[in-house]
């Protein structure tokens, strides 16, 4: 695979009539341009397949490259609002609504037991999941579906989908008497043990944590 090349390019040297770059007490300064050839990278499947090597390398000092560095820094920006926005964000509400509803709504058995402004609450909160559930599902499948047969080698997809079956387990049978309260809560201990990993794994998407995520892994 064709690997992109840097090369340094002296202003100074090449150009005798280019403007000195010159600082406020006059002094000349030299000037040196970086510039990467990297448009083969967007070319049909080439940028799959590039991250594709980088993804799957054992040799780490490849990312000590400066221009494998900045390769990686332009396309991680062009990626990343679009995974915060739409699978971080939703996954943090999500959490949340979560952990509100095994925390204080789990242990009532009927609506009944429930005033009005609680009866309401439990009920969005409800909803809420059902939905965020939902999407999460269908993200599981787009990713199933794209990455194939990789999809079953990465042990996070298990953990995510052990989180939406334990949910689903937990959001269907805290409505009905079918188990035990012992039982629901043993299930929901679990669910949420899996949501705190997954929360933790995500912040892996910042700069200021993704350091700490990785030694912990």
């Amino acid at each position: 695979m064709k690997v992109p090349q840097a090369g340094a390019i002296n202003i100074l040297d090449q150009y005798d009539d280019v403007d000195m770059v010159v600082d406020d007490d006059d002094t000349i300064k030299r000037v040196e341009l970086q510039m990467l050839e990297w448009d083969w990278v967007f070319r049909g499947e080439q940028s799959i397949k590039f991250i594709e090597m980088l993804s799957k390398t054992e040799n780490t000092n490849l990312f000590d490259l400066e221009a494998i560095r900045v390769v990686v820094t332009f396309m991680w920006d062009k990626f990343y609002y679009r995974l915060r926005n739409r699978i971080f964000f939703p996954f943090l509400f999500y959490f949340f609504v979560y952990i509100y509803f095994v925390s204080s709504k789990l242990a009532y058995k009927s609506y009944e037991e429930l005033s009005t402004l609680e009866d309401a609450m439990a009920i969005s909160s409800r909803a809420i999941l059902g939905i965020s559930i939902l999407w999460f599902t269908i993200i599981e499948i787009q990713q199933a579906m794209l990455g194939k047969g990789t999809y079953w080698g990465n042990p996070w997809n298990y953990l995510d989908l052990c989180s939406l079956m334990t949910n689903t387990f937990v959001l269907i049978f805290s409505s009905i008497n079918f188990i035990t309260i012992q039982s629901l809560y043993t299930v929901a201990s679990v669910s949420t043990l899996i949501m705190w990993m997954k929360l933790f794994y995500f912040l892996r998407l910042f700069s200021a944590t993704a350091g700490l995520i990785r030694l912990i892994n």
